[in-house]
């Protein structure tokens, strides 16, 4: 690209003439590919001072394919984060569905445990730790047994048909579960009686995501360990 001398002048409305005159040394393209790289530059100031300006030489029709060509480029971007994203989630559901004997027994158990009353019982729902209970809450969000049924005024008796960990508040409105069988995600107000009217067309059940399986493998060993040992001390025969 050549370079050229431009002299530039500041206009003084009092003398109504134009003083200091300035020398620069411009870069001015010789072609189309040149003009190009220029073509953001239609006007360079200094100060108040224009040191370069010329007409921006790219045509509509070169504008408009180069519009087509960043939206091309955002379509495939989009769609190879999409596939990446959906191998993922398949890759970490196929890992929890191969656990689905262990998830299965740990359920069968614990569900037996909880029909007979003979789970730990606790004085507050909304205010224990997986570890007190072994039933996950909205506040700890701890992996857990979910609980189907009061926890009060029937011996402390009730169901387990999953295990997962409950959200709520900013960690989000779905729980995660599973059976061994399914993995899913829920509304927390599935159950309501009046969910679509407050919720619209919000799904009650969703795929479940990435973060949250992430969760729930990394934290499955550690709560099956657990609920094995408490039932083995509880239950064990005594040497």
């Amino acid at each position: 690209m050549k370079t050229a001398k431009v002299t530039t002048r500041t206009w003084d409305p009092e003398a109504r003439a134009w003083v200091d005159p300035e020398e620069w040394t411009m870069r001015v393209p010789e072609n189309d590919e040149e003009r190009k790289q220029l073509c953001h530059f239609t006007k360079i100031t200094y100060g108040n001072k224009v040191i370069y300006e010329e007409e921006n030489k790219m045509t509509t029709q070169e504008r408009i394919a180069m519009m087509d060509r960043k939206i091309a480029e955002e379509k495939a971007q989009a769609e190879l984060n999409r596939v990446t994203t959906e191998n993922k989630q398949q890759m970490l559901k196929n890992k929890i569905l191969g656990m689905s004997d262990r998830i299965k027994a740990l359920i069968e158990l614990g569900n037996d445990c909880a029909m007979k009353g003979m789970m730990p019982s606790i004085d507050f729902y909304h205010d224990h730790r997986v570890a007190d209970c072994f039933c996950t809450d909205g506040i700890h969000h701890e992996v857990g047994f979910r609980h189907i049924g009061s926890w009060w005024g029937n011996d402390n008796k009730y169901s387990i048909r999953y295990v997962g960990f409950e959200n709520g508040g900013a960690n989000g409105v779905y729980d995660f579960y599973t059976d061994g069988e399914t993995v899913f995600e829920e509304h927390e107000d599935a159950n309501s009686k009046n969910y679509y009217m407050n919720h619209g067309n919000t799904p009650k059940r969703r795929e479940p995501t990435i973060e949250h399986m992430q969760k729930f493998l990394e934290n499955f060993d550690a709560f099956e360990k657990m609920f094995y040992e408490w039932f083995d001390k509880r239950f064990g025969e005594k040497v």
